[in-house]
Parts: structure tokens; sequence; C-alpha cells
């Protein structure tokens, strides 16, 4: 299949992301086709009208998708009790899968997906873009070249807006549709850039969750959970919907996150509200000994509308590097897995007050 004939397709068009994931197929030069999939007709009807540009069918279900059209990938972006089946369908139809995180509700979801697409020598990808972020593959090279010695710890920090800000989706904060909270919607970004950066696995989970906010939620809506990884290095999240102050809907809230790691010969520091984009780099190494301290900035153009700008489409074209046989996803379900797995057991480890051993 040539680039100039890539058909892509997005299965469900409600999900707080799915205009995101199709303005970066639509910006993107490789996609020439696309196909929408959604149960609401409702909902089609609109997406055609708004985002007609590359739009050229529409299906109310996968079964119709993968009659009407030879797809090469097709983004997965149901909410998370619907995306494992979606996904498992696509699957079965022969189609390589970009699936939103976190794949499904539980760890036997996600690998039940995963196991799945290596058996049919299909690619699974996971929409965990921010290891495209041009700081983060500093971060991971500045880490294996030994800048900053061997991790000794790994600090995170995701907290957001308050539940009552987000009710344009109910459903993240419904445990029986969500499979989990905070740490299972936005905390496993940073349990992942924490794998992808360290280049480590956790092997130990403590942690605290609980549900806090005024607003009735069944997910945890706070949580602080600390990791032992593989080589030593001692971990620790915390995150919640907790901001007071924000602007209203999925897309306008606040933020305040962090990510940090330290060794034995310095530390490498995100700030993410700081702009443009930033890594503070400390080294007592002999070759940063002229200047042991540097920030690194990174100007990132703002008119690349796709989801997260100019790197979420570099991460997607990626996937379709991948598709075509060229190399392997960015991230992929083995690495959705893991995080699923390390938040499965944060929760396990809440409710019996005991570490839990991965």
């Amino acid at each position: 299949m040539s680039e100039e004939q890539i058909t892509a397709a997005v299965v469900g068009m409600s999900q707080p992301h799915a205009s995101a994931h199709l303005c970066t197929l639509q910006t993107s030069d490789r996609i020439g086709r696309i196909a929408i999939c959604d149960a609401d007709q409702g909902v089609l009807d609109r997406v055609r009208a708004e985002q007609g540009d590359k739009v050229q069918a529409a299906y109310t279900d996968i079964a119709g998708l993968l009659q009407g059209e030879s797809l090469l990938f097709s983004v997965c972006n149901l909410e998370n009790d619907l995306n494992a089946a979606a996904c498992q369908s696509l699957i079965e139809g022969g189609v390589h899968v970009f699936s939103e995180k976190p794949i499904g509700r539980t760890a036997a979801e996600v690998e039940s997906v995963t196991l799945a697409a290596e058996a049919a020598g299909l690619k699974l990808g996971v929409a965990y873009c921010n290891r495209a972020l041009p700081n983060m593959e500093l971060a991971r090279q500045l880490v294996a070249d030994g800048v900053i010695g061997r991790i000794t710890s790994i600090e995170g920090r995701m907290v957001t807006s308050q539940p009552r800000f987000r009710q344009s989706a109910p459903w993240l904060f419904d445990v029986e549709r969500a499979g989990g909270g905070i740490l299972s919607w936005l905390g496993c970004h940073y349990f992942d850039l924490m794998r992808f950066v360290s280049g480590d696995e956790v092997t130990a989970v403590s942690g605290m969750v609980d549900s806090l906010s005024e607003t009735k939620v069944t997910v945890e809506d706070v949580a602080a959970v600390n990791l032992r990884f593989g080589d030593g290095a001692i971990g620790s999240l915390r995150a919640g919907y907790e901001l007071a102050l924000s602007g209203s809907g999925y897309a306008g809230g606040a933020y305040d996150s962090y990510l940090g790691f330290r060794g034995t010969a310095g530390r490498i520091v995100w700030r993410y509200d700081e702009a443009p984009l930033n890594l503070h780099v400390e080294s007592s190494t002999e070759a940063w000994k002229t200047a042991p301290r540097r920030t690194f900035t990174f100007e990132q153009p703002d008119d690349v509308p796709a989801y997260g700008g100019q790197h979420g489409l570099d991460f997607v074209h990626a996937f379709v590097d991948a598709a075509l046989g060229r190399g392997e996803p960015t991230a992929n379900g083995r690495d959705a897995l893991a995080v699923t797995r390390i938040i499965e057991a944060a929760y396990a480890s809440s409710a019996s007050g005991r570490q839990v051993e991965l």
C-alpha cells in the first residue's frame, strides 16, 4: 500500500479526544481518506458537517466499516468499557490499531488485546504521545548517556481540575465504565514517562487512593503512589482532580504538573507549566564541568492542528511507519499493559494497606 493510498478510520467520535485524533489525521499529508464510526448517527452527521475535508465515509458499526473500507489502521477511541472489544474486532478484521489509552478497563482486557494483535502480526499502538515530546526524548538520551549517573529517585505530579469542571465526560467518573480515575486516565502518562525515560520497570507498588471531591464520583480523585524500580530507584506520583480554579469543559482544565529524575551525578526536571517547552538538567560529570547547570528550550510550531501539535503528529507518523512494516510503534500494547498493572497494583495496595510486588 503506497502512502498516497492510505485510508484510516476513527472509531468512537463521542470520547473527549475524538476531535483531536481526527484533526491529526486531517493534518497528516500521509492520510488520503478517513472513515469515521460511531453508534450515534447524529454524531456522525455533525462530524462530517464540521470536519468533512478528508472524511469520506461514516459507519454506525465496525462490521460495516470493515466491509466498506480497505483500512491500513484505525484509531480506536471509545469509552474504556467499550474500547477493548472494539480493538479486538478491528484486529480480527486485519486492521492495525492505534488505541487511546488505557485500551481497556483492566490489565486483563489490555493483555487480551495485546496478545490478539501479536498473534495476528498486527501493530498495536497506544496514545502515550508525550513520549514524542522533544524534551522527553532528550531526557531519555541523557539518562542513557549517564549524564545524571544511576537514577536514585523519580518524582511526578499530575494534578488537574476538579470533577465538577469535567462533566462533559461523566463516564470518566464511573468506575464500572472507566475502570479507574485520575491514575487510569491521566496519571498513566507519568507512569509511562517514568518507564520511558529511565528505561527501567516498576517491581513494587504501594499506594493510597480515595474519592474526596464534593462531586460524587465512584473513581479515585486523589492518589499517592510509591514505586520501586528494578535498578533500585524509588519513585512517587502524586495525582488528583483537585484544582478549584479552572476553565469548564474537558479541554479547559487547569494543570499543576511536574516530572523529575534524580541520580548520583545530577538531576533532570520538566516543569509542565513553563513555556516554552523546557528541560532543566544538572550534572557533576566531567563532560559537564564547564556548565553543570543547563536549560534546554524547545520552540514548538503553533500552526499544527494535530493532537499534541507537531510532536503528536510525529507520534502518529511513527505508528504509520510501523503499520507499513518500517519499525515499531513508539508506545505499544506491552507499554499499556505495564502501566495498567502498576495502576491496578496501586488500587490493590490501597485496599489492603500492603505493598504489591509486580
